[in-house]
């Protein structure tokens, strides 16, 4: 079971409260779902503090770049920087439409007495609210938590309310976060259509948790999605929107170059919902690195340290490599990998990068060929001593294209995003 399984009755309990919280006549669970999931990973006093940031400290600030196009491309300050990378590829290829833009960001504000007062009395409004769409207790930590995120998101939708936007298709770069659903929900009607881009790796969970938002919780009139299986996954569970499959923005521009042996092999960890599995994987290549004597790397997650690990035995681990290290820098520098289910894993096999999946149960994911999935050591040497090296490159593409689909990703992107924009045009 993940992780977070184990909070899926509290989280339950809470998004049944929140459902009901009256929100400008929009589906408040699509956009209080992902947030809920991010409140069952933390403590009470990581709990408070986010509380104490949110009430006090953190404004909210949107901004919009104007043009003559009739195509608008929301983006966020605080995107992560390889999704960075990956979202300006795609709007790069409208740069000679010269598009409009709604930046998103925040500041941090001084605590004065009167931002004091008035943002204590707005949250205590907001806690009567939640009171009164329940009976019983959330308790008083996730209930001034829970007041806290919604206050920001009031925040934001004002300034949204407050913002023309005229422009006829507007791209968001992932609608299952808080703030970008909220737009996508408040946009329709408008006139305006809204796009949304695939973040990660969707694949159906066994279990609930906090993956299970992205495909879940679309409220894009537009899915641009990576391949096949995920868009059949969106359509399953939204059958209103209207799904695309395109390719993985990575790809767009790429150039793929010769790899010169490194004699060591890299570990992919995944997010932090998935810690124990990565401590298992960890735990595993130490027995592989000692089985065919080659030393490994370990690529955290952007968002994750290494301290949570140094208690896994890994003394043939040469290093840990943190966010500042690109997708490209890595594989440079490893000759094979391992990882639990990630995008990474099918990106990897399509840049022609050798890479294992030691798969945990509970994930519905029919991409368990026996040519990559290990369960341990003796499995993995099974695979590795192969004479083909477990497969051929027609299998391995043939396997990658259910996710990733093929050919020119930039005329996928361009021609999709282009044709949902005549369309709406022509409708008006």
């Amino acid at each position: 079971m993940p992780p977070l399984a184990k909070n899926a009755s509290e989280y339950a309990r809470i998004i049944k409260v929140l459902a009901k919280y009256p929100f400008h006549g929009l589906d408040f669970k699509k956009i209080i779902d992902k947030k809920v999931w991010a409140l069952m990973g933390q403590g009470s006093f990581d709990r408070l503090k986010s509380a104490y940031y949110n009430l006090y400290i953190r404004k909210r600030t949107l901004a919009k770049t104007d043009s003559e196009s009739d195509l608008l491309f929301v983006r966020e300050s605080y995107l992560r920087a390889d999704h960075k990378r990956n979202y300006d590829k795609v709007i790069d290829l409208f740069a000679a439409d010269q598009p409009s833009f709604l930046d998103m960001g925040f500041v941090e504000q001084r605590l004065t007495w009167r931002t004091l007062k008035q943002r204590s009395a707005r949250a205590l409004a907001i806690i009567r609210k939640i009171k009164a769409s329940h009976q019983g207790s959330l308790g008083l930590v996730t209930t001034l938590a829970l007041a806290a995120e919604i206050l920001q998101i009031e925040d934001f939708y004002q300034l949204l309310a407050t913002t023309l936007i005229r422009e006829r298709v507007v791209v968001v770069f992932h609608d299952a976060s808080s703030l970008q659903n909220l737009i996508c929900q408040q946009l329709k009607g408008s006139g305006s259509k809204t796009i949304t881009l695939q973040h990660g790796l969707y694949i159906e969970w066994a279990y609930p948790g906090i993956h299970v938002t992205d495909y879940e919780n679309v409220s894009a009139d537009y899915f641009l999605a990576w391949g096949p299986a995920t868009k059949n996954l969106i359509e399953k569970y939204n059958p209103t929107c209207q799904v695309l499959s395109v390719g993985h923005p990575f790809f767009i521009g790429y150039q793929p170059k010769p790899h010169e042996t490194q004699h060591r092999f890299g570990v992919i960890l995944c997010a932090l919902a998935f810690r124990e599995d990565n401590r298992k994987l960890i735990a595993l290549a130490e027995q592989i690195s000692q089985a065919i004597s080659v030393p490994y790397l370990v690529k955290l997650h952007p968002a994750d340290n290494e301290s949570f690990y140094q208690d896994v035995p890994h003394d043939h681990c040469q290093k840990f490599l943190d966010k500042s290290v690109t997708v490209m820098d890595y594989v440079d520098w490893v000759d094979f990998s391992i990882t639990n289910p990630s995008s990474l894993l099918y990106q990897f096999l399509f840049m022609n990068h050798m890479t294992y999946k030691f798969g945990p149960a509970y994930v519905n994911d029919p991409s368990a060929e026996e040519w990559i999935s290990v369960t341990d050591v003796d499995s993995f040497l099974e695979q590795y001593n192969r004479a083909d090296q477990t497969a051929n490159r027609q299998e391995i593409m043939d396997f990658v294209s259910q996710y990733f689909a093929l050919g020119n990703i930039s005329d996928h992107y361009y021609q999709s995003i282009q044709q949902i924009l005549e369309a709406s045009l022509a409708a008006t």
